[in-house]
């Protein structure tokens, strides 16, 4: 059942959540999550709320680490391209817009 999600799952150590709202979880989704040592990557003008809301608040480590979730979707997803139709690698990557599989990824 999706209640129980990832109960079994002893050995997190990292969740990345990209909603800018916090989603509304049971209790026991993540009941065996080491919540001390677990990261919990979420947006970055999220934070605070992740922090008083319900499951989330009991995570020490919020971060914000959109930047790498980009860069992951730049080079893990085909090939990527400038806006100048140049095509990236992780060498030529700088802050900016690009386009990969017909989407754009910003990188901050």
């Amino acid at each position: 059942m999706a209640e129980f999600g990832f109960t079994a799952c002893e050995n997190v150590n990292t969740i990345t959540c990209l909603a800018t709202t916090p989603p509304v979880c049971s209790n026991y989704v993540f009941s065996n999550t080491d919540k001390q040592a677990c990261k919990l990557y979420v947006p970055e003008a999220s934070i605070e709320l992740y922090k008083a809301a319900n499951i989330w608040k009991d995570y020490f480590n919020i971060e914000s680490n959109v930047h790498s979730v980009a860069m992951d979707a730049l080079f893990t997803n085909g090939a990527s391209y400038d806006l100048q139709g140049r095509k990236v690698n992780s060498q030529t990557v700088d802050k900016g817009l690009y386009i990969n599989n017909g989407k754009k990824i910003i990188v901050r």
